[in-house]
């Protein structure tokens, strides 16, 4: 292992978390690149000086191509249930950022590092060593310019886990891939097994998951170029941009809105395929002070957190709909994707 640069990102990152052990947090109900960026990290912490690290989340992982992912592939994660941070003198976020509201980071704690390519927040000023790139597609392209820089040979299971990370994050190099994810896409695709990659894209379904579509393509509706789907009460929060991302596939709709509840949140997610508008922006305008939220030019999510007075799930997901309508300057009456039966 080299790292080249005295002044490098790299060396930066490993002075800052050694001696270890360090705790790598993803955000809650975290996806491929979490689980990426994450496995990737920690493989180079063990190679460069055996620095210990341990892989952490909260919320649920209810996907099916994510379970299949884990199990495929032995990732080995813990709950934050059955962490102890104080255990843990380094903590780096992957994917997420302090005060984002999409991760179980106590609040009284400042991470050491931040690896992510969302927009940079304002607590992330204040973590000692924070590296973000809101140009890249997924995070976990990042790590694997790390682990570039060290000089470390990426072994068959971690390729197959970044290669899947980068195609479903970018959405094959469609979405907001930028060069750097193009040449570590190219740099995988060789090493990575396909076989497994075509495994967990064809993951077993359950019943459950077409409860949940059929009840939110009954409650889609369309406003001119903009849907609206509030899917109510879920047990996986991973159907919202989900069904999003199929939304937005509609003929002659150009913005998706999906929302549902889940642990005491509502929690959206944003979708377009305009340029010039930031989704992000706009998610943020739509909670106001009520959440949080974040994201990119195309895709956006936040959640607001359902008070105990009595407010209930349908009418402050109702109200984020009108927020979302204000904000795009829709004047449309709301049809019914489907007719009723």
């Amino acid at each position: 292992m080299t790292v080249r640069a005295p002044d490098s990102r790299l060396k930066r990152l490993l002075d800052t978390l050694s001696p270890g052990p360090v705790l790598i947090l993803m955000h809650d109900n975290p996806d491929p690149d979490c689980f990426a960026s994450a496995c990737g990290l920690k493989y180079l912490f063990e190679k460069c000086g055996g620095v210990r690290s341990t892989i952490a989340y909260g919320g649920v992982i209810g996907r099916a191509s994510n379970k299949a992912l884990i199990g495929k592939l032995g990732l080995e994660l813990r709950h934050v249930d059955q962490v102890e941070f104080a255990q843990f003198p380094r903590v780096v976020l992957v994917d997420t950022q302090p005060r984002g509201g999409n991760n179980s980071l106590p609040h009284d704690r400042i991470p050491d590092a931040v690896l992510d390519h969302h927009g940079m927040r304002k607590a992330t000023r204040a973590v000692p060593f924070a590296d973000v790139r809101t140009q890249y597609g997924a995070t976990c392209t990042m790590v694997v310019e790390y682990l570039t820089e060290a000089e470390i040979e990426i072994p068959q299971s971690l390729a197959t886990l970044l290669f899947y990370a980068i195609r479903t994050e970018t959405q094959e190099l469609g979405r907001e891939a930028s060069k750097a994810d193009v040449e570590a896409y190219m740099e995988l695709f060789p090493i990575a097994d396909l076989e497994v990659v075509s495994g967990i894209e064809r993951a077993r379904i359950p019943v459950d998951y077409f409860e949940v579509w059929y009840r939110g393509m009954g409650a889609a509706k369309l406003f001119g170029n903009v849907a609206t789907c509030p899917l109510g009460a879920v047990h996986n929060p991973d159907m919202i941009p989900e069904i999003a991302d199929m939304l937005l596939r509609l003929e002659d709709v150009h913005w998706t809105f999906v929302c549902g509840y889940y642990s005491g949140q509502v929690i959206f997610s944003l979708r377009t395929t305009e340029e010039g508008l930031n989704a992000g922006a706009l998610a943020l305008r739509i909670v106001g002070k009520r959440g949080t939220a974040g994201g990119h030019d195309t895709m956006a999510g936040g959640r607001v957190t359902v008070s105990g007075a009595g407010e209930a799930p349908g009418v402050m997901a109702e109200e984020l709909i009108q927020r979302v309508l204000k904000v795009l300057e829709i004047k449309a009456i709301g049809k019914p994707l489907l007719p009723k039966r």
